[in-house]
């Protein structure tokens, strides 16, 4: 019986890709988010889809089919990816989730991605607006904007996707940007909520990069051996042999150094990139810490750094 109940099921899975869940995915690539298993993929049009697949060898700029099967979120559970060709130009549609001097975080297909602005001039280009950017791929992956276009319509609410920073107050990591989100009264978290986790909500953006939580819609919980890694950009508040603070975005963050292990003193104002991971007792051990040299938009301009 057994026998007969596995052959069904192979035969149920050929079926399974005829049906209208079925999906398809041309484009360019346009981020490898390999920490959510994840490829964000702009078609012709700049319309942005989220390829899901464990593992993939694209990099920003290389064309891409992907087929497998269309999610309800909108995104792409992909079989097979095929690389084309590749490119240093496209075009990506999305809803600014946050503005900074030299960078811009876009919102595109239920993903996020750092836009570098470059020398665009367009100076509406503020959170909840819907722009459309002209971009240019450099050889390290970085998108930067050639030229940007408003949409006449804007929207106030996005859906995205990042990692838990901190319950209370309420932060979450886009593409290591820390989002503080405003809870409104009356609205109850979800119990269990912890640091390292995978959530997708969907907030309210308003002018002052104010962000105030909708709904939270899907948590994914992904404890692994060793704890949860935690990744920030931001400036050195204080530095010693033990301890590093990060200030990023109004947000401060404490790392600790892993026993056995003396930190670099760094000094404070320099801007960093820091990751750690997420103990048992909700505190952060450093696990690396990069010295950035563009201490306006948070990218990585290839600054030297200490890793740890």
């Amino acid at each position: 019986m057994r026998m007969i109940v596995i052959a069904a099921a192979a035969a149920l899975a050929v079926v399974i890709p005829a049906q209208a869940n079925a999906g398809r995915v041309a484009g360019v690539v346009l981020a490898n988010q390999p920490q959510r298993g994840a490829l964000v993929v702009a078609g012709a049009r700049g319309n942005a889809t989220t390829v899901r697949v464990a593992r993939a060898h694209a990099r920003p700029g290389d064309r891409v089919e992907a087929s497998g099967q269309r999610l309800p979120d909108g995104t792409l559970l992909a079989s097979k990816v095929t690389v084309r060709s590749h490119t240093h130009r496209a075009l990506v549609r999305g809803i600014v989730v946050r503005r900074l001097r030299t960078l811009a975080l876009l919102a595109a297909g239920r993903s996020t991605i750092d836009v570098r602005l470059g020398k665009t001039s367009v100076t509406s280009i503020r959170p909840g607006g819907t722009i459309t950017f002209r971009i240019r791929i450099d050889d390290r992956g970085a998108l930067v904007a050639q030229a940007a276009t408003r949409s006449p319509s804007t929207t106030t609410v996005v859906e995205v996707e990042g990692r838990l920073v901190s319950v209370s107050p309420f932060v979450i990591s886009l593409e290591g940007l820390p989002i503080t989100i405003t809870v409104p009264a009356g609205m109850t978290l979800p119990a269990g909520l912890a640091p390292g986790e995978e959530i997708e909500l969907t907030v309210q953006v308003a002018a002052g990069n104010v962000f105030t939580l909708v709904s939270i819609d899907e948590i994914q919980n992904e404890q692994q051996e060793g704890g949860q890694e935690v990744e920030v950009k931001g400036s050195v508040v204080a530095s010693s042999a033990s301890q590093l603070m990060v200030l990023s975005h109004g947000v401060t963050f404490t790392f600790d150094a892993a026993p056995g292990v003396t930190l670099p003193t760094i000094l404070p104002g320099t801007f960093v990139e820091a990751k750690g991971v997420v103990t048992a007792n909700g505190r952060l051990t450093l696990l690396r810490v990069k010295v950035e040299d563009d201490d306006g938009g948070g990218g990585d301009d290839g600054g030297g750094g200490h890793g740890h």
